[in-house]
């Protein structure tokens, strides 16, 4: 049973800090497997997983996904969706080869699971996208949303 109330995982990870117990982690990403194995059987992807979407509900006592207005149909082009850092790679490089949208896949979120893991196990980011070329990729990105 898992104990605690707070709003969602980044709070956990600031209450509890560098290396959040390992099996509190595998409880929270085990139910976030379960909602995404719900949400790709029926043909979506999310596209935005991070941990400030993963929260606790008080009321059932069980962790769910929440942002979905971001989901969209697995293999449908769609519009950009998403938070730099928990992107996977192949999402960013549609993007710099310009085309005008990308193309869902669960693979996408997973990517996404596996760096929100490592984040919530060692209570560090996965990648320091300040240090990897953020600014060309800020850069790209701006050229494809025209601002």
């Amino acid at each position: 049973m898992i104990l605690f109330c707070c709003h969602d995982a980044f709070a956990l990870l600031e209450t509890f800090g560098r290396g959040f117990k390992c099996f509190r982690c595998m409880q929270i990403l085990a139910r976030v497997a379960e909602r995404l194995e719900y949400l790709h059987a029926h043909g979506y992807v999310h596209r935005d997983l991070k941990p400030s979407n993963v929260v606790w509900l008080q009321h059932s006592a069980r962790w769910t996904l929440t942002s979905l207005p971001t989901a969209a149909r697995t293999g449908e082009p769609a519009a950009a969706a998403f938070t730099l850092c928990y992107t996977a790679p192949e999402v960013v490089e549609e993007l710099q080869s310009g085309a005008g949208t990308v193309t869902p896949q669960p693979a996408q979120d997973v990517w996404a699971v596996g760096v929100m893991a490592v984040e919530l196990l060692t209570g560090s980011p996965a990648f320091d996208i300040m240090k990897h070329n953020l600014s060309q990729v800020c850069l790209a990105l701006q050229a494809y949303l025209h601002i």
